[in-house]
């Protein structure tokens, strides 16, 4: 296992979208939109996640 510490942006880019339109915008951060960023837990239509720049890794470490 590893403990990550990350400095994550205030909100989550959204978007949602079918083959002939789409629309992106921003949620707040909240612990079950973390979780649909993470692992991926969006549909075809929906889709969760952080801008790459956004996104500041701290400290990775291994913990037995």
């Amino acid at each position: 296992m590893k403990k990550v510490t990350l400095l994550l942006p205030d909100k989550i880019t959204r978007t949602l979208g079918t083959s002939f339109v789409s629309r992106t915008g921003e949620v707040d951060f909240t612990a079950r939109n973390l979780l649909k960023v993470l692992c991926e837990d969006s549909d075809y239509h929906e889709r969760y996640k952080f801008i790459k720049d956004d996104v500041k890794i701290l400290s990775i470490e291994s913990i037995n």
